[in-house]
């Protein structure tokens, strides 16, 4: 089995693991800090689950200052936040709306009449 190289970029991707349900792909990155080859291998997940699932898949969080990208693995693709904590915030923030502008209008009734 060959193993695909990337030499223009000085990684090398290997499968590790000793078992079979145990093995998963690493990322070489020859003279590189652990950081960087950390990095490259979550580039690697991240292009591999988007191959799989479809860049449609990929969103930006509709909380009012987020802007935090997130793969959308619904079924239906109906996921518009990040986590519970955007989609907490922003809930609260239209209730409030909602209650404030029900506070500031108050309808003429009957005894409110000025004579």
């Amino acid at each position: 089995m060959s193993r695909p190289s990337t030499a223009r970029f000085g990684t090398r991707l290997s499968i590790v693991g000793t078992a079979r349900e145990n093995r998963h792909l690493r990322v070489d990155a020859r003279g590189s800090s652990a950081a960087d080859e950390f990095l490259a291998g979550a580039v690697l997940g991240l292009s591999l689950w988007l191959c799989q699932h479809g860049v449609d898949r990929l969103s930006v969080c509709a909380g009012q200052h987020c802007g935090t990208m997130f793969l959308d693995a619904t079924t239906g693709r109906v996921r518009r936040f990040c986590g519970k904590r955007c989609a907490t915030r922003t809930h609260v923030q239209k209730h409030r709306a909602r209650l404030a502008h029900t506070r500031s209008y108050t309808p003429l009734t009957e005894g409110s009449r000025s004579r």
